[in-house]
């Protein structure tokens, strides 16, 4: 008998210690985290302005679930800095984050973890928690959501507006299969015959674009109002990031501050077409109930209900 209850003992007080252990170490790693600054730096030096804009996105989703102390974006390289402009790119379109806390010790993502939280953020994050991540914690510049709404006024006004995101240039030649401008066309067509009947009468297309020659074959087959930016597009397949900082004089802030406010106006339409792009990604992110015709999936419609 004596034996059975030692035997008891021991097993109660072996498995009270692996629980305090396994408890003390999660404590020790969320208190490790806790006094960490995790940093977003120029290890995105290579990726266009969605690229880095889901990255970022997915490194606040993943500061806010291992209980980080402080998160910050400091990106001084790439496509879009601008030296006369600041040191900090992403501090050119939004506000600082300002999550810094008492921390003691600043980490870098790894290359890894930003390539994982770029894609993680195409392919798998909902809507609605890209959305809320955006509300919480990304703030547009004042002068930027000001053009937008400028923008809106001028050329939306009370019509039905479809929003065409179409990427070509090196994202077809380098990443995805080409969609013809004639299936893009009859995607168009079809979307036109949805439009609600209060508003058959008065719809007009949204084109956001980085290739010239899709602008104009856009202008060649349909009669209705067509708006756009007055942006810098390409007329080769090469893209507007990848062009000389100050080609033409053109700089590489403007090239940022042209594609952000594109991607605000395509969240603001009334149904969004898209292909496979960062850019018309993140305009889902933006707004969550807006409509959607994904293109690369086979012309299915996402409806939020």
């Amino acid at each position: 008998m004596k034996k059975i209850i030692l035997s008891i003992f021991l097993f109660l007080f072996i498995s009270t210690t692996m629980w305090q252990s396994a408890l003390y170490a999660q404590s020790k790693k969320k208190l490790a985290n806790e006094d960490i600054l995790l940093c977003l730096e120029s290890a995105t030096h290579h990726s266009g302005m969605f690229g880095v804009f889901l990255t970022a996105l997915g490194a606040l989703d993943f500061y806010e679930n291992e209980g980080y102390g402080g998160i910050y974006f400091n990106l001084n390289s790439g496509f879009y800095y601008d030296a006369s402009v600041g040191p900090n790119w992403w501090e050119y379109y939004f506000e600082p984050l300002g999550l810094s806390g008492n921390v003691l010790t600043r980490q870098a993502l790894t290359l890894s973890q930003v390539y994982d939280f770029a894609f993680g953020t195409l392919l798998h994050m909902p809507r609605q928690r890209g959305f809320e991540l955006i509300q919480k914690y990304v703030v547009v510049k004042e002068n930027i959501l000001d053009e937008v709404a400028q923008f809106k006024r001028d050329n939306f006004q009370d019509s039905y507006v479809i929003g065409m995101h179409y990427r070509g240039t090196d994202k077809i030649r380098l990443e995805v299969n080409k969609l013809s401008f004639e299936y893009i066309t009859e995607a168009i067509k079809k979307t036109i015959q949805s439009v609600p009947e209060d508003k058959q009468n008065n719809y007009r297309l949204f084109i956001a674009t980085d290739e010239q020659q899709f602008l104009d074959y856009i202008f060649q087959k349909f009669n209705c109002p067509i708006i756009y930016t007055n942006a810098l597009r390409s007329t080769d397949d090469i893209a507007i990031h990848d062009r000389a900082g100050y080609e033409n004089g053109y700089s590489n802030y403007l090239k940022g501050k042209e594609a952000l406010i594109d991607c605000l106006l395509l969240s603001q339409c009334d149904f969004l077409i898209r292909t496979e792009s960062n850019l018309s990604r993140a305009a889902e992110l933006f707004n969550p109930t807006l409509p959607v015709l994904f293109l690369d999936s086979g012309w299915k419609v996402y409806i939020p209900k």
